[in-house]
């Protein structure tokens, strides 16, 4: 408990109950929500593991288990613990239920050796992937329910992602995959140094730093005056 109260520790193994799964995991990624419970500056409940990006390979099983096989590499949804009955989980919203814990965020997370999960929140990694990427789709998934199913971004409309951070670019990716003709990225001085920069590696052509250059002027050039169809709001 407290700011950069982190430690290196040494602990059991943990056993996989029913429905449960025992991963070693092979790569695990470090979110933003990591580094506000370093900080302390996000509710939490010390003391615990972080890490919910992961990819890891299945051990054991627990009894009950029934379609993961020890050796499959898997990826999972962090929502380990909704409640399952309230207004938001009846309604698919189960990542804001108000009694959920997750790995790193009241449960223990994947910044160590081995993870039990709930054999229902994990899904089969193809080969074709490899585990670094695996650990990235977690994040991407927020990308794509938010860009795709929430906003219903569509082919031909011009996107305005706001943050160039990593859940900025995943989105500003997936909205170009869903085949949106211009997407335009939007930082600060801040991020010259390492984000602006990356959006421009990845291909993006239309990367703005709102302290040199003013995106609504050139959204309306780029769009003959319309606009934007969408903007995503990723800055935090």
């Amino acid at each position: 408990k407290g700011p950069g109260n982190l430690e290196l520790r040494d602990v059991a193994v943990p056993k996989a109950g029913p429905g449960e799964v025992l991963l070693k995991i092979l790569a695990a990624g470090v979110c933003g929500t990591d580094l506000h419970v370093r900080d302390d500056t996000f509710p939490y409940w010390p003391p615990v593991i972080l890490g919910h990006e992961f990819c890891g390979r299945v051990e054991e099983l627990g009894e009950g288990v029934s379609l993961l096989a020890v050796g499959d590499r898997v990826v999972g949804e962090p929502h380990t613990r909704a409640c399952g009955h309230c207004w938001l989980c009846r309604t698919g919203n189960i990542q804001i239920c108000p009694e959920k814990r997750s790995p790193g965020w009241g449960i223990d997370g994947a910044m160590a050796e081995y993870l039990v999960m709930p054999e229902r929140l994990l899904h089969k990694l193809p080969e074709s992937i490899s585990d670094e990427v695996g650990a990235v789709i977690e994040p991407t998934a927020n990308a794509v329910h938010d860009v795709l199913e929430r906003a219903g971004v569509a082919s031909g409309d011009f996107v305005v992602v706001i943050g160039p951070g990593p859940i900025g670019l995943l989105a500003a990716m997936t909205a170009r995959a869903a085949g949106a003709r211009e997407v335009m990225i939007v930082g600060t001085a801040a991020d010259e140094a390492q984000r602006l920069p990356k959006a421009r590696e990845l291909g993006f052509r239309h990367v703005v730093n709102v302290e040199r250059q003013n995106p609504l002027e050139i959204a309306a050039e780029l769009t003959a005056g319309v606009g934007a169809d969408l903007v995503v709001e990723c800055s935090g």
